[in-house]
């Protein structure tokens, strides 16, 4: 049943996903098909919206990212807590099938839309070297040079740094998710209430918010380094790859925390009157 759940997902989450990220993967094409005519034209009106168009597809990148964030949060919003609720909430189906359905979703269009922004990102910087390729090659060191540069300066090394990097986006996808949670948990929290259901779930959500940023402070020093010298002595990739896996484990407490939360108030407070 979870594949179904699953599968509808992806079908009202898709009308509005695949144009947006079509919409940023046509713009990056374009850019990199216009790039050169930068060059090859003196019209100042053209050269004013070959700039709006990079411009138009930098903003369309970060539009991408607020828009999967939004749609996600907007389908909790309708399938579970609006006039969808009273047949979703009916469904022979678990309560955590149906979050689960919603954060697999949610992760895998995260992840998409982090795949598009990166090749809208390569057709971009591809179209603007393909300008002057000698010019960058000869006035640029070898990668390989400055990858040992970059090594010697942060202790990182041909094993580590990509393990790192995957951490790194590890992080960055479990931080999208909990803030569905955290989104999800305050609805439903909300929703619970006979009354202003969406100023209570605004209210929660600033509540949990402050009771996450407490805990942080106090919880963070436990993965810091002793105050004696040793954070300003230890080498550059020590710090933040215990940066980034004290953050995960933060984030991977709080996730824990929201979920239980939404589960509880949909099992048992949901209001959908």
């Amino acid at each position: 049943m979870l594949g179904k759940l699953i599968k509808h997902e992806f079908r009202a989450t898709g009308r509005t996903m695949l144009p947006v990220l079509g919409v940023v993967l046509i713009m990056a094409l374009l850019a990199n098909l216009s790039s050169p005519g930068f060059e090859v034209t003196d019209v100042t009106i053209i050269q004013i919206l070959l700039g709006l168009l990079f411009a138009f597809l930098f903003i369309g990148i970060i539009a991408a990212g607020v828009v999967a964030l939004v749609v996600m949060i907007n389908r909790f919003y309708k399938n579970v807590l609006g006039e969808e609720g009273y047949l979703t909430m009916t469904l022979p189906v678990s309560t955590h099938a149906i979050i689960w359905s919603k954060l697999i979703v949610s992760f895998v269009w995260f992840v998409a839309t982090a795949i598009v922004a990166l090749i809208a990102m390569f057709l971009t910087v591809a179209g603007i070297a393909r300008m002057d390729l000698s010019y960058i090659f000869s006035n640029f060191p070898p990668l390989s040079e400055v990858l040992n540069d970059f090594y010697t300066f942060s202790g990182f090394n041909s094993s580590t740094m990509p393990v790192f990097v995957l951490e790194a986006v590890a992080y960055s996808f479990l931080s999208a998710l909990v803030i569905c949670l955290h989104f999800y948990a305050s609805m439903a929290i909300g929703h619970g209430f006979k009354n202003r259901k969406v100023l209570m779930s605004v209210v929660f959500f600033i509540v949990i918010s402050f009771i996450f940023q407490l805990l942080t402070i106090y919880v963070s020093p436990l993965f810091s380094f002793d105050s004696d010298g040793i954070y300003y002595e230890a080498q550059l990739c020590t710090v933040l790859t215990r940066l980034v896996l004290s953050g995960m484990a933060i984030q991977g407490v709080q996730g824990i925390i929201l979920y239980f939360i939404t589960i509880f108030n949909l099992k048992n407070r949901l209001n959908l009157a």
